[in-house]
């Protein structure tokens, strides 16, 4: 019959064999977990035992922090993709893993954010988007709210919706859509 794909044999030694980084992308894995993850570690300190919601102080400059750092992650990333580097499947599962690990301290871990951001499409290739104009859009928001970050969606393997998804040094949501190098927001509260 024309039209049917083979069906591939399941075969549990290739499916459930581990994954793993190339070891040459564990120093810059480390790095990246560091920024990311890591970036308000200077502030920790100070939080023992104390609350956002009494210490507004306290919570704009552990968010100012730990977008400092996610920031310097993602352009960290950015310079790799558009770099001559040939991005290998282990580039392409750190980057995601990564920028997962952004994205879910953006929601605060809320599964009710990631269902909501979340489509079902596949993972773009990077170099044949408007990532230049997403990238640009990034860097002038950074500019204008400093201690923001902007997520750029298209690393993430959950957030489909958009092309950035934003939070201030409030924790306030933006998700933004980038058409041609203009950005068009919708505002969505969370």
């Amino acid at each position: 019959m024309a039209g049917k794909s083979a069906k591939k044999t399941y075969d549990p030694l290739i499916m459930l064999s581990p994954v793993g980084l190339l070891p040459e992308l564990e120093s810059l894995a480390r790095e990246l977990y560091e920024l990311a993850c890591k970036g308000s570690k200077d502030i920790w300190p100070e939080m023992e035992g104390e609350s956002f919601k009494d210490n507004d102080n306290l919570k704009a400059r552990f968010l100012t922090a730990a977008h400092k750092g996610m920031n310097a992650a993602q352009q960290k990333i950015v310079e790799i993709i558009r770099s001559d580097v040939e991005l290998t499947d282990s580039h392409h599962l750190l980057f995601r893993g990564i920028a997962d690990a952004m994205g879910w301290q953006i929601i605060r871990q809320q599964l009710c954010h990631a269902r909501t951001y979340y489509k079902e499409h596949r993972p773009i290739n990077l170099k044949e988007s408007n990532f230049d104009s997403v990238v640009y859009c990034v860097e002038e928001f950074t500019k204008q709210k400093p201690g923001s970050f902007s997520l750029i969606s298209d690393l993430t393997s959950f957030i489909q919706v958009g092309d950035l998804l934003t939070v201030d040094s409030d924790g306030k949501l933006t998700l933004s859509e980038v058409k041609e190098g203009k950005k068009i927001m919708r505002f969505l509260s969370s």
